[in-house]
């Protein structure tokens, strides 16, 4: 009987509109494995918009490398597909093409052109879940830091472009706190001075060098992994295992939910989802293509 009415409540459409899902949430954290090695995936994203500056610039490109967590930063006239993958040419063009690239779905890097561009360097392009972040979460962490950093030293709103270089040299040379090295000293074996041409180690041989550099991202590899692992048991006490859908399958849609701002009455007793959809397409995790 217990198991009936379960059935039946859970079955009841107005039921599932008027209530609350409670609890724990669903989907545990599934971190992206990092290989420890510099450029094999990358995240990237823009930032914006801004004030424009006296040189056109409205927009910044901001990409980081997932293992040495090498900041790369463009200011951008705006956010097309074709001036992000002008920018992307011209960074790949010094540091070799990567892997993987991660980024979110705005119309640069869902359009045609980015399609094809992935094609051309033979990258695997992975695209964030819709209105999760934290999917994409290295490169928003960055973007804060670049808005404080911007903030905190550019001499008008009008030319903010002319010290995002400074502010990026500050970030790939300051220890980073997940790897415990700098990304500077991770991409290139040695730390840097303020004047690129004057290091501040001298290493004795090519062959000192290298085995210096390998032991740094051994040991950044090693820490990566570890806070990876506590990361993922943190954000898992909060949530539990998803449950699988299948094609066919009626879900109703939290987010599809319009909010009017104007009204001067509460919203207490409208309902927080819309639908049924059926369920087209059950990808992996919570990722569900519905209609």
């Amino acid at each position: 009987m217990t198991r009936f009415i379960r059935k039946y409540i859970n079955a009841c459409l107005q039921c599932a509109f008027g209530k609350g899902n409670h609890g724990k949430l669903e989907g545990e954290l599934h971190p992206i494995d990092k290989a420890a090695c510099p450029m094999h995936t990358i995240h990237a994203d823009h930032l914006g918009p801004f004030i424009k500056t006296r040189k056109g610039n409205t927009y910044i490109l901001v990409v980081i490398d997932a293992f040495t967590k090498f900041v790369f930063a463009r200011a951008a006239k705006n956010c097309s597909s074709i001036e992000t993958i002008r920018l992307l040419k011209d960074i790949l063009s010094q540091f070799g093409n990567p892997k993987r690239i991660i980024t979110d779905r705005g119309k640069a890097f869902t359009s045609r052109y980015f399609k094809l561009f992935s094609i051309e360097l033979q990258f695997k392009h992975i695209l964030n879940a819709i209105a999760c972040p934290r999917s994409n979460g290295q490169v928003e962490r960055v973007n804060r830091t670049l808005l404080n950093g911007l903030n905190t030293i550019s001499d008008s709103e009008c030319t903010w472009d002319n010290k995002l270089s400074d502010v990026v040299w500050e970030i790939n040379n300051t220890p980073n706190s997940t790897t415990g090295h700098t990304p500077f000293s991770l991409m290139f074996g040695h730390d840097n001075s303020r004047f690129p041409c004057f290091p501040k180690e001298f290493p004795q041989d090519y062959d000192s060098q290298q085995q210096n550099l390998q032991t740094r991202r051994k040991d950044a590899k090693f820490r990566i992994d570890r806070n990876m692992t506590l990361m993922k048991s943190r954000f898992d006490r909060k949530h539990k295992k998803c449950r699988k859908y299948k094609i066919g399958d009626l879900v109703l849609w939290k987010g599809g939910v319009s909010r009017d701002t104007t009204a001067k009455v509460t919203k207490k007793l409208n309902s927080s989802y819309t639908g049924p959809y059926k369920v087209c397409r059950a990808e992996q995790s919570l990722d569900l293509v519905i209609k």
